[in-house]
């Protein structure tokens, strides 16, 4: 396993030397791979997709589907290529829209939770802290393979995001709310729960979903305000973020409302432009009858 990290380190670091117009000619051909020769997932995806719109002729889902597997491909590119890229390079790829959302936050003294899903390029997130007068803490759930989470680890802390395992997360935040240290946490909420997380559902993209209640929980104790990044893609390899607020006060809020409120703004980003959602994933793969649960 070692010898095989150290080749792949040596294929990454070949790639970040070439031309970012070649690495997408690369691209082109790891889609035709992916989608036309192994046909990774494609079973997943589309069921997914009609289940998701089932007004839409299978004409549109096989174009989104299409859409999205070139964005895929893609996606895997530039994850490739993030542990080689430069201060400069990161800064221009994924830019911030309204920066002064989360500004008037530090302004004030706050620390914040920020929420964002498996949509557009959400490994970028590793040059935030580049953009953010707050410490960007990333909370994540650790990978089984060692070698592959170091991996992963090392590259998203590359430009000073600190990232915490999901189970240390309320500590290392309340660390750092004692010592007056203002905090930007971030976490990617759509992910399917474990049996002991889902104490939520909703209906998200037509289908009943169990939904990750963390953000809420992690909220509440704080009080930190709640802001939702969303990721737009605006040409191949560059994305902006717009950052949305969702709660100034999450301690006056209704149980669920906050989970409720960053469900909602994500389904309508993907609505809006579908092929940049993670569709390969088993989103649904708990059913609410196999699940004790509450609301």
């Amino acid at each position: 396993m070692k010898i095989g990290m150290f080749f792949f380190k040596i294929f990454t670091l070949f790639l970040s030397w070439l031309p970012l117009r070649i690495i997408f000619i690369i691209s082109d051909l790891l889609y035709i791979v992916l989608y036309r020769i192994v046909g990774y997932r494609t079973k997943v995806v589309r069921e997914n997709l009609q289940k998701s719109f089932p007004q839409k002729t299978i004409k549109e889902i096989l174009t989104i589907e299409k859409r999205f597997y070139h964005h895929l491909s893609d996606l895997t590119m530039e994850t490739l290529l993030l542990p080689h890229i430069t201060e400069k390079q990161i800064r221009k790829r994924c830019t911030f829209k309204n920066p002064e959302v989360i500004n008037n936050q530090y302004n004030k003294g706050k620390s914040i939770i920020c929420v964002m899903g498996h949509y557009g390029n959400w490994e970028m997130f590793s040059g935030f802290q580049l953009q953010s007068r707050h410490k960007v803490v990333a909370l994540y759930k650790p990978l089984s393979n060692q070698q592959f989470d170091n991996y992963f680890k090392k590259m998203r802390e590359k430009f000073g995001v600190e990232t915490v395992s999901m189970a240390d997360g309320m500590r290392v935040l309340l660390r750092y709310d004692r010592s007056k240290t203002m905090t930007l946490s971030l976490f990617i909420a759509d992910q399917a729960p474990t049996r002991d997380q889902s104490n939520f559902w909703t209906t998200f993209l037509n289908q009943d979903t169990a939904v990750f209640t963390g953000v809420e929980r992690f909220a509440k104790k704080t009080n930190f305000p709640v802001i939702f990044l969303s990721m737009q893609k605006k040409s191949r390899g560059h994305y902006e973020v717009e950052a949305e607020l969702l709660s100034d006060n999450p301690e006056s809020t209704t149980n669920f409302e906050i989970t409720e409120a960053h469900t909602r703004v994500l389904e309508k980003h993907i609505q809006e432009q579908p092929e940049y959602w993670l569709w390969s994933h088993r989103r649904w793969k708990h059913k609410r009858e196999n699940i004790t649960s509450e609301k």
